[in-house]
């Protein structure tokens, strides 16, 4: 099964992962089977992908069977760090294509690979690679301000760390407008985040400006114009617990997955993290 009808994204490895680490892993198996019925069928291949030629391909949604075909091979034939490697800074120009889903995809996958490695791990992070090159969108070429890469290599997990902070600390203010596009904000530099330690240093820079720009492209393209609606109200007293019970209640692909990196922020002391990840069960609908 692949994609929600009309081309919408499958978030359904996403959420499970997040669902699971939420503390909701008995109803997981229940999750996936109402998803299920909501997905077509998987793309089949029709001509491969050249290996030597492959930028003829890129961004082509229709060629997404056959990339899906292509990185299943690599896989079978290299070890997945080398693909990641290889891949990676080809693929991360192209980050905002489908908003980031690909991207997220990705550190799902790869965070899922590092704490055990299967056959089915590694076949997700095929399917998420294949998507990410079916749905390449690149940004125009810039070095957009305030997003140059510091010269220690050591500090860049800490940047793609408080750019997702800064993501979810902003929610609050600005959920209403675009509730569920600006959670992508927040879900693209964490997924960066995830994928930052499986791939070599030297590709770390280019990692947070292309993140960098990403998330700046979804914050100018939904975020408020003005002043905005009004900033919703939440419970005075909330707990990850709460947070964590809402988002599962509420079982919206969209909340679990920012409700994760929401609690992660608030671990990192983000005062506005706990009510962000309230809003997004509550303002969200089930995509």
């Amino acid at each position: 099964m692949w994609h929600i009808t009309g081309r919408l994204s499958n978030h359904a490895p996403m959420a499970a992962d997040a669902l699971i680490r939420l503390g909701g892993s008995d109803g997981v198996h229940r999750w996936i089977d109402c998803y299920l019925a909501r997905l077509d069928e998987a793309p089949t291949g029709r001509w491969p992908i050249d290996p030597v030629n492959w930028r003829d391909s890129l961004g082509d949604p229709s060629r997404l069977g056959d990339w899906l075909r292509f990185f299943e091979r690599q896989l079978a034939e290299h070890p997945w760090q080398d693909i990641l490697a290889l891949w990676w800074p080809r693929l991360l120009p192209g980050a905002i294509g489908a908003v980031g889903h690909p991207l997220i995809r990705t550190g799902h996958a790869v965070r899922a690979i590092q704490e055990s490695l299967t056959d089915v791990r590694v076949a997700e992070l095929g399917q998420a690679l294949g998507y990410w090159a079916a749905r390449w969108t690149p940004l125009p070429r810039m070095e957009p301000l305030g997003c140059t890469p510091p010269a220690e290599l050591s500090q860049i997990p800490m940047l793609l760390d408080e750019l997702t902070d800064s993501a979810v600390g902003c929610y609050r203010q600005w959920a209403s407008s675009s509730p569920v596009m600006l959670i992508h904000a927040a879900t693209v530099p964490r997924a960066a985040r995830l994928v930052l330690l499986a791939v070599p240093e030297e590709l770390w820079p280019m990692s947070y400006r292309h993140t960098w720009a990403a998330t700046a492209a979804i914050v100018s393209a939904y975020r408020p114009q003005g002043r905005g609606p009004a900033e919703p109200a939440v419970p005075p007293k909330l707990s990850a617990e709460i947070v964590a019970d809402a988002a599962m209640s509420s079982s919206d692909a969209h909340a679990l997955k920012f409700t994760e990196v929401a609690l992660e922020s608030h671990a990192r002391g983000l005062t506005d993290a706990l009510a962000a990840a309230y809003l997004s069960s509550s303002l969200v609908e089930d995509g």
